[in-house]
């Protein structure tokens, strides 16, 4: 029987990783007590059978005895041990137990995340050690990263409505025309102030006519005339545009596994902490994922300490955390960006975003 061990740690995409690429036929979850909740999270998500053993986090003489347990009760086994997780503490012990008193094969594991593969060392039962890298090839949908913390996804949107793909016209000029400015300060007033939306038109010269009012929306541009009922114009014009925008030109590349919008996330163990269950735009490709904001006003510090935080928690290592701006953010706003290594785009960029984040999901 194939048996994983996995020590368990706030980051639990290595462990989930590590489950599906070697498809043990049991795993058994070293953890202290501030982890016990993730083995439960563990078993529903992979449908295998976890057991849970108690470590300490930063007691040496009891790991190692605990490891020596585990060592003499599967010596029939086909053993493979996971140190990517767990303290330092908790790493050491399993590999020196390991290298001093095993007495049958035992593979050495660590999930690489840099450079997307599996570093293993083969202990044999002799003491002689061979290295080998195994590429990662497999993939994680977003809704485990959620579940693998206890948490669940709400809603979420994997394609355009009608309307959504209607007014992708009209999108593309409110993207690349500063002469728009205007509308969206007082479209943001009317509505958060939850107030009609009124008749409103704006010209700029040859290129094209806008008027809307609380129902329409009517765009002429050239010889070319776009017009379509909605309900929601102060919602677009406050920022949906730009989400429906680069959701669809993610979506229409085919060069990712899931491309959802309005993810809506359900905080059942109370992370109130983030003040954000919302999403714009979710991308994943292999077994990594990409939180993208969407941000057609000013863009604040709070907006990236929070796309930092959230992406992190879920995601660790394996997440990338993407901001999409109609301006180019103010000097101290990019640094703290890129302090915090959250990736941004501006209008400019939007030709060419698909493949930029593809990029970064390699």
């Amino acid at each position: 029987m194939k048996i994983l061990i996995n020590l368990l740690s706030e980051q639990t995409i290595p462990n989930l990783v590590a489950i599906k690429h070697f498809k043990p036929s049991s795993v058994m979850a070293l953890t202290t007590q501030e982890y016990k909740n993730q083995v439960k999270h563990f078993e529903r998500v992979t449908q295998v059978s976890h057991q849970e053993v108690d470590v300490e986090a930063y007691d040496m003489p009891k790991n190692l005895s605990v490891l020596g347990d585990v060592l003499k009760n599967t010596q029939q086994d086909e053993l493979i041990i996971n140190y990517t997780g767990g303290t330092k503490i908790m790493a050491m012990a399993a590999m020196l137990k390991v290298l001093l008193s095993a007495e049958q094969n035992v593979q050495l594991a660590y999930i690489n995340t840099k450079n997307l593969s599996v570093e293993i060392i083969n202990v044999g039962a002799d003491k002689s050690l061979k290295a080998e890298n195994q590429k990662i090839r497999v993939s994680i949908p977003i809704e485990e990263y959620f579940r693998i913390k206890g948490e669940e996804i709400d809603t979420y949107d994997f394609e355009m409505t009608k309307h959504e793909n209607e007014r992708l016209v009209l999108s593309k000029q409110l993207m690349k025309s500063p002469q728009l400015s205007s509308i969206f300060k007082k479209q943001h007033t009317f509505f958060k102030n939850n107030r009609p939306l009124p008749t409103h038109r704006i010209s700029t010269g040859d290129k094209f006519d806008l008027f809307w009012d609380a129902k329409e929306i009517i765009l002429r541009q050239g010889n070319r005339l776009f017009d379509y009922k909605h309900g929601d114009g102060g919602h677009y014009f406050t920022g949906a545009w730009l989400e429906e925008l680069v959701f669809n030109k993610l979506h229409k590349s085919k060069k990712f596994d899931q491309v959802l919008k309005n993810l809506k996330i359900n905080f059942k163990t109370g992370l109130s902490q983030f003040n954000k269950n919302e999403m714009d735009v979710v991308v994943t490709k292999g077994f990594k994922t990409a939180f993208v904001e969407c941000k057609a006003g000013n863009i604040k510090q709070e907006h990236v300490y929070k796309l930092h935080a959230i992406t992190n928690y879920f995601l660790g290592s394996f997440g990338v955390p993407i901001l999409i701006a109609r301006y180019k953010p103010q000097a101290n706003i990019m640094e703290k960006c890129k302090d915090l290594g959250v990736y941004v785009f501006t209008a400019w960029q939007y030709d060419y975003l698909d493949i930029e984040i593809e990029k970064l999901l390699k």
